[in-house]
């Protein structure tokens, strides 16, 4: 009797996990609908993630296709019978991520600040905000956007130079607004 799984893994490719895990897995990969996305928008496009159940494909790995493209993976639901799927953020690249640590006097007792402590590059998605803030009274505009990472990155951390503001977990990722 013939089975439908024999004509999807026609459409299977091989990945490789290169954070978060390691190894390769087979997978499929849907691409977004043309005109999906209007094109003042500035936001790069999710994809989907199919592969068979017991794929060990987690939220929160990064990988990369045969073509040389990353992406972050997703929750995207419950897990099928038929398949599991996530959903992949495509990151604008590598970001420096810093966190400021604290020290205690030992005099004092008083708390202090010791200056930030480097945790590293991670691989991130920047969406600049659909406005921008500008402060009349000193002349300065604020920045601000969403940020997109795999990495546990805490309120008042920093990211490429810019402190966060707000941290939310959201599909096994790391969301949060930056400037």
């Amino acid at each position: 009797m013939p089975s439908l799984q024999k004509a999807d893994d026609r459409f299977m490719r091989r990945y490789e996990i290169i954070e978060n895990g390691s190894g390769f897995f087979r997978g499929v990969i849907d691409e977004p609908k043309q005109g999906q996305v209007p094109v003042y928008q500035f936001v790069t496009d999710r994809r989907l993630l199919r592969v068979n159940p017991g794929v060990p494909v987690e939220a929160g790995m990064v990988i990369r296709t045969g073509n040389g493209s990353v992406f972050i993976v997703g929750r995207h639901g419950d897990a099928e019978e038929i398949y599991d799927s996530f959903r992949l953020v495509e990151p604008t690249g590598r970001y420096e991520w810093g966190r400021r640590s604290k020290t205690v006097d030992a005099i004092t007792g008083l708390e202090g600040d010791s200056g930030v402590v480097s945790q590293g590059l991670i691989w991130g998605s920047y969406e600049p905000a659909a406005t921008e803030m500008f402060d009349r009274q000193i002349r300065m505009g604020f920045e601000t956007g969403r940020f997109v990472t795999n990495k546990p990155v805490a309120l008042d951390d920093i990211v490429d130079g810019k402190r966060v503001t707000r941290a939310d977990r959201q599909l096994g990722l790391y969301v949060l607004t930056i400037g």
